[in-house]
C-alpha cells in the first residue's frame, strides 16, 4: 500500500510539472504564446498564436480550443504553422457571446503548455 501512495504521488508531481499551465496570454519567457482574435465579414474569425521561433521544432503543433457556454461541447480546432513563429486557423466557430479561447502548443518528448485569450 506505501508503495502505491508513493507512485501515485510521483505520478501527480510528474503530471504537475510537466502538465498544461493556463496564465494569461502575454507573461513573458521562452513559452510565451500571445494569441490573437480577429473578427471579419460573416461570422468568420481568425485565430492566431505567436511564439517564440527557438521553441519550434518539426513536430511541434497548436490547437485552438473554444469553450462557449451555452455550447455542450468543447470545439477544436487544428492551427497550421506560417513560419516565423505564427501558427493560425479560421473559423466561423467562434460564439459572438462570451467564449473561452486557449491556445495549446505541442511539441516532441511530450511538452505542452497553454496560455487564455485575453481580449484588450
Amino acid at each position: 500500500m506505501r508503495k502505491f501512495i508513493i507512485c501515485i504521488f510521483m505520478l501527480t508531481l510528474i503530471l504537475t510539472a510537466s502538465g498544461c499551465s493556463t496564465p494569461l496570454a502575454g507573461t513573458g519567457g521562452i513559452s510565451d504564446m500571445r494569441l490573437t482574435v480577429e473578427r471579419q465579414v460573416s461570422n468568420e474569425a481568425r485565430i492566431e498564436a505567436v511564439l517564440d521561433e527557438s521553441i519550434i521544432s518539426d513536430g511541434s503543433w497548436v490547437m485552438f480550443e473554444i469553450k462557449a457556454p451555452e455550447d455542450k461541447g468543447d470545439i477544436w480546432l487544428q492551427a497550421k504553422y506560417e513560419g516565423n513563429g505564427v501558427y493560425s486557423a479560421d473559423t466561423n466557430q467562434l460564439p459572438d457571446k462570451e467564449y473561452k479561447l486557449l491556445g495549446h502548443y505541442y511539441a516532441g518528448g511530450g511538452f505542452h503548455f497553454s496560455r487564455q485569450y485575453a481580449p484588450n
